[in-house]
This record gives C-alpha cells, structure tokens and sequence, in this order.
C-alpha cells in the first residue's frame, strides 16, 4: 500500500471513531466491502481506496439486466459481487470479473421462503420501480452467514435480501402501514427513493437496524401534501420507532440518503429546507435551516456527508456545515450560481491546494435543541476537502474546516449538465463522475486533468443518473439509462460482452477481496 493510501485510510479512520462520521467497532481478522452501499459508507463520503491512475477507461464488460433504465447505484460487496437495481424492479448480482449475472430477485414469496435464482420471463414486478440504491453487509456470525441486502422501492417497500451463495432468501419486506395522525388523512403513496443504511452491532458484529427514509403523499379534503418520515427497522421488519412520530410536526418529504455518525446520531435533509438530527431512540436532537428553498429536484436531492461537522449541499447552490451539536459552522456558494443535485465526495485531494476563496458570512440560525459540545476536529483531517459538482457540471473543492473554496478546472472534458449523478472519490484523488451526455469522467482533484483513455462515452446522448462505486481495484461500475451495468478497467479496447437474455421490459411508473478501506457504519453498544 502506497503511502497516500495509508493517510487516506487512517483519516477515515480517525474520522469514523474520534469525530462524527460513524464508524464500526473492528478487528484484523474483519473484512470489508469495497463500496457497500451509494455513497460508499454510513457516513457517506463517496471515498474508496481503490486507485484509479492505471485505469486506461476501457470497458471490462457491460450486461444488460431486464431492459429497463437504471438509476439505481451499484454496491460492490466483499463476496466478488456487485450489486445493482433497476427501474423495471429487479435485483441483480454479477460477478466482478466478467459481468455474468448469478442472480436476479424481483419477487417475494414471503419472509423466510427461498426466492428463484433468475426471475421467470415475463413475471410482473411484485417490488415496484427501484430509484435507490442497495446497501450491502457481509455478516458471518449466530445470527446467519451471507450477505444482506437492503433498498426501498418506489411503490413503498423496504425490502431485505440474504445471499448464503447458494440461496437467496427474503429476510424483510416492511411497508408502513400508519404514516400519518392527521384526522381524515388518506395515504395516496409511499416512496422509499432513497437509499437506505443501517447499524451494525458492535459486539456480535450482527445487523441491528436498517434505517429508511421515504416521501408520502396524503390527501385530506381534497388536499394533497407530501410529508416526509424516517423508519428505523429491525432485521425481522419491524418497525423500531419511526421519525416524526404520530402526532409530531410534519416535516417535508425526504428524498436524500440519510447519514448516521459514531453516536448512531441520524442526519436527513427534508424538502422544507431543514436538516434534522435524530438519535437513537428517534427523538429530536435538532433541526437547522440549510436552505429557504422548498422541494426537491428529481429523481432525489444531494444528500448529506460527514465528516468531523455535517455537510449538506442544497437545491439553491450551497453548501452548509453545521456542527454536531446543531451550531452552524460556515456556508460557501456554488460560483457558477447553480443547485447541487449531485451529493458530495470527500477526503484527500491529489495535492494539497491553496484556497481561492472564502466562505460567504452568515448568521448563526439557532437549533430547536441544544446539544453536547462539538468535538475537536482530528489534525489529519486539516487538508481535507469536500469534493462537489454543481446541476451545470462545475467541480468545486472545499476545504472541510475552513469551507474556503477552489474550482477545479474541468476543460480538458467539459461535463455536460444537468449533472444528477454523484462523483466518486478514488484512493489516489480522482473524482469519477457520470454527466448528461452519457460521459464518464475521472478527474484529477487539483489539475482537472484525465487519464488516458477518459472521459469514456457509455450511453450517447442519454444522461447517466446512477452514481459510480470503485472497488478496491480500482475498477469503475455504473449503471446507464439504455438498462446496462458497465464495469470500467484498465484495458483499451471493449472486452466481450458477457451474454445474458434480459427478461422483457417492465413498464413500472416511477414519478471479496480484504481492503483496507474502514468502514463508517455506525454500531450499537452491547
């Protein structure tokens, strides 16, 4: 392991257990997933240490799922699989090396019961439209060994899978039944769009809680309003405590990817402009105001990030830092004017910058509750930036403790807007990021410049929407609206295409190797 990749892994680290980004409890003997679920950790950095210098843009292979677009966001798991979903409602696994699918899930028999190894021709989608991505744990413990799977549906399903390598099995299928205390409400529909993440347990190592976040529409007196909830779910499907509770203020509909930090704290940014932090036991710590714009882009908003502070990019062109107790740290400005659809990035950028720019002054927004002390921020975290990119393809770096701002000069490759994809971070500070016109970019975080062989078009003229995941090879994989999951490597030329007879398309409405990359789930303790 070269040194850079040391200081990257040993700031995630530190980061993970002395600050606020959620971390498990580990030891040498535990393996971890090279990008477990969309934004690669429970802290969702977006960072991998896989380094991406020798990878010459090639296509390694691309495979064909049912035909249907797909938005979803692959997870790369420890058992040599990657993991994607599609908006025609099927779940896949494929090997990493060539791209054969070794299974497709896209029904349910029921909690327990074995599901079919590739879904019959023709079979209707039972789980609805996936939007989300999965989120992936190998457990190996009492409890069952195997990989997990998680991801919400956009009809309102959060679903569980277990692979054990030979039988996939439906550990969850959790639908809310009451989202609402308000008389005479009638719940139209419930969208679980973004990604899930959970909690890991400390001392047995075992799945504790899943977390979903979902949009539901609910109608009274000819009415229609959208309200937000946040589910915290046991492994079995049921429902641990939900966010806000019955009778609680409403809060706006919740289309961003929640974030949890080492205290098992649960950050999620709403459509009515706030962040809001949750503890444990779903109670309101705080809620700050990031932004006074309302609603959210489609198909999802930019989540939140942290990283000793939390960081929340906004539909109105800024970033926000607010610290953990619910105190407001600093704000900076996308300098082309334009929203953040795309969620952040952070760690090391290839060289150390000298900032530009200076965040914009602002007041200091008072939380509803006032919490502990914000901790001191770890020194090894001093150079680390924020890695953005804006709805009009501009890249920007921010330096996490001060919130000054670099551009990052992209004309070596124009990225075409409107940018809805999420960069991903390599180990050696490349930032891989998906554009409108069907690009593929990796560019180096302080020149701007690409390797050889990049930007890589993979479907023209047709906007890639699902975020990039690079194991620890540093190969890329990202799914395109034509129904492909590509896999990136380090070869000239396209290598054979793996054959796979997709079933027919669905129309479904839709509004491993040890790294040693450490990994931010949060874990409860025993």
């Amino acid at each position: 392991m070269n040194i850079r990749r040391w200081v990257v892994a040993l700031g995630l680290l530190l980061c993970a257990n002395a600050c606020s980004s959620g971390g498990g409890g580990s030891d040498e003997d535990t393996e971890f997933a090279s990008w477990e679920k969309f934004r690669h950790d429970g802290a969702n950095t977006g960072q991998a240490a896989g380094e991406l210098a020798e990878n010459g843009g090639g296509v390694r292979w691309r495979t064909q799922i049912d035909g249907s677009p797909i938005r979803s966001s692959p997870a790369v798991g420890q058992d040599d699989l990657v993991y994607i979903a599609t908006q025609g409602g099927t779940i896949a696994a494929l090997d990493l090396k060539d791209g054969a699918v070794r299974w497709t899930v896209c029904a349910c028999d029921g909690t327990g019961s074995g599901v079919p190894a590739i879904c019959p021709v023709g079979q209707p989608p039972e789980f609805g439209a996936f939007v989300g991505s999965p989120a992936t744990y190998f457990q190996d413990t009492r409890e069952g060994k195997g990989t997990y799977l998680h991801i919400g549906s956009h009809d309102g399903t959060l679903l569980g899978i277990r692979d054990d390598a030979q039988t996939r099995t439906c550990t969850m299928r959790f639908r809310p039944r009451v989202v609402t205390a308000g008389a005479g409400d009638t719940v139209r529909a419930v969208r679980f769009d973004a990604s899930p993440t959970y909690t890991v347990n400390v001392a047995t190592f075992a799945l504790a809680a899943v977390f979903g976040a979902a949009s539901v529409d609910v109608e009274a007196d000819g009415q229609r309003r959208t309200i937000g909830k946040l589910y915290a779910v046991n492994t079995d499907g049921t429902l641990s405590w939900e966010f806000p509770r019955l009778g609680q203020p409403e809060i706006g509909g919740i289309t961003a990817s929640p974030v949890l930090d080492s205290a098992n704290t649960v950050y999620v940014t709403a459509d009515d402009g706030y962040l809001y932090a949750i503890d444990r036991d779903g109670n309101l710590r705080w809620r700050f105001a990031v932004t006074t714009a309302t609603g959210a882009p489609e198909p999802f908003a930019p989540s939140p990030t942290t990283s000793v502070t939390i960081f929340a990019p906004t539909v109105d062109g800024t970033i926000v830092a607010v610290n953990p107790d619910g105190t407001f740290s600093w704000r900076t400005r996308a300098p082309d004017g334009a929203s953040f659809i795309a969620s952040l990035a952070v760690g090391l950028p290839a060289v150390t910058p000298t900032p530009t720019a200076s965040p914009e002054p602002s007041a200091t927004p008072v939380p509803d509750v006032t919490a502990s002390p914000t901790p001191t921020a770890t020194p090894v975290l001093s150079s680390f930036e924020i890695f953005a990119v804006t709805r009009n393809g501009a890249v920007l770096a921010v330096n996490v403790r001060t919130g000054q701002r670099r551009l990052v000069d992209v004309s070596s490759g124009p990225i075409a807007g409107p940018v809805v994809s999420s960069p991903a971070l390599s180990g050696d500070a490349y930032l891989v990021i998906g554009d409108a016109s069907g690009r593929l970019h990796a560019l180096d975080t302080t020149t701007g410049l690409q390797p050889e062989g990049w930007p890589v078009l993979l479907s023209p003229d047709l906007a890639i929407l699902s975020s990039p995941a690079i194991d620890a090879d540093g190969f890329v994989y990202v799914g395109t609206m034509d129904g492909y999951l590509y896999s990136i490597g380090d070869t000239a030329e396209p290598t054979a295409v793996p054959t796979h007879t997709p079933t027919p398309t669905r129309t479904v409405a839709a509004t491993a190797t040890r790294t040693v990359t450490p990994q931010l789930t949060a874990v409860i303790e025993p």
